[in-house]
C-alpha cells in the first residue's frame, strides 16, 4: 500500500516530463512499450500507454528510455567543439567558458557545468585531433600532465603541469619557471591528458546514465525538483535539468538485470574468413570504428559490436532467468557495395537456443524477447558468416540484457 501511495503522490504532484510524443520504454523482460512518461522517482516510473490509463513499473525492471527520433551526433575533424573525458567514463562535448587553478567552467548541450580539474581525465581539440590514438601519451609518466601539440607533420609531447584551462587555450607550466598559453587554434593544441584524476565513488543501487543527442553522456541519479523537471544529480557535485529535446536516451543500472556491455566476457574469439586476416575485436556501446551504435536506422545507447565470425562468451550467474537483445548489421555499412550478411545465434551451455537467423545490411533490428536461460551457466553470442562471407560483416547486439526473473508491476 505504501508503494502504491508513493506512486500516486508522484503522479499527482510531480509530472517529471510531459511529452506530447510517446517515448519508448525497454524493460528487463525484453518487453518494449511506447507511452507518455508521467513521472520518475526512486520508487518507479509512471507511464500512460493510452489515454486515461496510467501504468506503474518498478524502476528495477526498467532498462532504458528512448526519446522520439533518438539520434546521436558524430563529431568529425571539422567540429569546433572540444571533447572532455571525465574520470569514471562520462563524456562531454562543448567549450571552455572560463577556469581557474582548480576548476573549469564548460558550456555543453547538457548545460553549464563547473567541473573540478582533478575530475577531468583528458581534453581533445577535435579540429586538430584527427587520427589520434585513444590512449593519449600512454608511454609517458601518469603522474604528470601531458600536452600534445602539432608541430610540422608530427605531434610534440610536452610534460608539465596545467595551471588552468581558458576559453582560448591551456595555461601550461612546462619550464618549471613560468606558465605559457598554448592556444587551441593558433598553437594547434591536439589534446591534454591530466595526471591521475580522482574517480567518483561507485554509484550504489539503481542509477542512470543520460545519453545526449550531441554524444555527451553523464551518469548519476535521476531525481525531481519540487514543481520542476527531471534533474540529473551527478556525483561530481553538479545538477542538470533534463531537456527532452536534448536527451536521446536514459539507461538504467543496478536493477534486476545487467547490461552485457557493462560485464566482462569470459572470452571473445574472432575467426577471420582468411587466415591471418584483419581482426576488429569487441567494442562496447559504440560502432566497430567508433561513433554511435546502430542497426539499420535505429540507434542503441548500449550494446556490443563485433565482426563476423565472432563468439562472445559470458558466464551466467545463478538466479538469472532470461536473455533479451536486438540484433542486426551496423547501419554504417548499409550503403556498402557488398551487402553484409550475418547468421546470428545464441547458445546456452554450447547448445543452440536461438537461430541461426540471417540479417542483412540495411535491414532494421530484430529482437530476441526473454529467451529462457533454463539454469544454463554459459551464454554464447555468435555472429557467423552467411552468403556474403566476411564482407561488411559488422554485427551488432543492441541493448543485450540478462534479467533476474519475470517482470514485476
Amino acid at each position: 500500500m505504501l508503494r502504491h501511495a508513493l506512486y500516486l503522490v508522484l503522479f499527482l504532484v510531480a509530472p517529471a516530463v510531459a511529452l506530447e510524443a510517446q517515448v519508448e520504454f525497454r524493460l528487463a523482460s525484453g518487453l518494449v512499450l511506447k507511452a507518455q512518461l508521467r513521472g520518475l522517482g526512486a520508487e518507479g516510473v509512471l507511464l500512460a500507454p493510452e489515454a486515461g490509463a496510467v501504468r506503474r513499473i518498478d524502476l528495477a525492471e526498467l532498462a532504458a528510455i528512448s526519446f522520439p527520433d533518438a539520434r546521436v551526433r558524430v563529431h568529425g575533424a571539422e567540429s569546433a567543439v572540444l571533447r572532455f573525458d571525465l574520470a569514471g567514463g562520462d563524456l562531454l562535448y562543448g567549450e571552455v567558458i572560463d577556469g581557474d587553478f582548480d576548476q573549469v567552467r564548460l558550456e555543453a548541450d547538457p548545460g553549464r557545468i563547473d567541473l573540478p580539474l582533478d575530475r577531468l581525465e583528458s581534453l581533445r581539440v577535435l579540429a586538430n585531433a584527427e587520427g589520434l590514438a585513444p590512449d593519449l601519451a600512454a608511454d609517458l609518466p601518469e603522474d604528470r600532465d601531458i600536452l600534445l601539440v602539432r608541430s610540422g607533420t608530427g605531434i610534440d609531447q610536452v610534460v608539465g603541469e596545467v595551471a588552468r584551462l581558458a576559453k582560448t587555450g591551456v595555461w601550461f607550466d612546462w619550464t618549471g619557471e613560468d606558465e605559457s598559453l598554448f592556444a587551441y587554434r593558433k598553437d594547434r593544441v591536439v589534446a591534454l591528458r591530466l595526471a591521475a584524476p580522482l574517480d567518483p565513488e561507485p554509484l550504489a543501487g539503481i542509477h542512470a546514465r543520460v545519453h545526449y543527442r550531441d554524444g555527451s553522456r553523464l551518469s548519476g541519479r535521476v531525481t525531481k525538483k519540487e514543481g520542476g523537471p527531471l534533474v540529473l544529480a551527478h556525483p561530481f557535485g553538479f545538477e542538470l535539468d533534463l531537456d527532452a529535446s536534448r536527451v536521446a536516451a536514459i539507461t538504467f543500472h543496478g536493477g534486476r538485470f545487467s547490461h552485457l556491455s557493462d560485464l566482462e566476457p569470459v572470452s571473445m574469439v574472432e575467426t577471420p574468413y582468411i587466415e591471418g586476416g584483419l581482426r576488429y575485436g569487441l567494442r562496447r556501446d559504440e560502432s566497430l570504428k567508433g561513433g554511435p551504435l546502430t542497426i539499420g536506422t535505429s540507434w542503441f545507447p548500449k550494446g556490443l559490436s563485433v565482426h563476423s565470425r565472432s563468439e562472445i562468451v559470458y558466464e551466467i550467474e545463478p538466479g538469472l532467468a532470461t536473455f533479451s537483445a536486438s540484433f542486426g548489421i551496423d547501419g554504417r555499412v548499409a550503403d556498402a557495395r557488398v551487402k553484409g550478411s550475418i547468421a546470428f545465434s545464441v547458445l546456452l551451455d554450447d547448445e543452440v537456443a536461438f537461430g541461426p537467423v540471417i540479417a542483412r545490411a540495411g535491414e532494421e533490428a530484430r529482437r530476441i524477447d526473454a529467451l529462457p536461460l533454463k539454469g544454463a551457466r554459459r551464454l554464447v553470442l555468435r555472429a557467423d558468416f552467411a552468403d556474403n562471407h566476411h564482407f561488411n560483416g559488422w554485427a551488432v547486439w543492441g541493448t543485450p540484457i540478462l534479467a533476474r526473473g519475470g517482470e514485476r508491476r
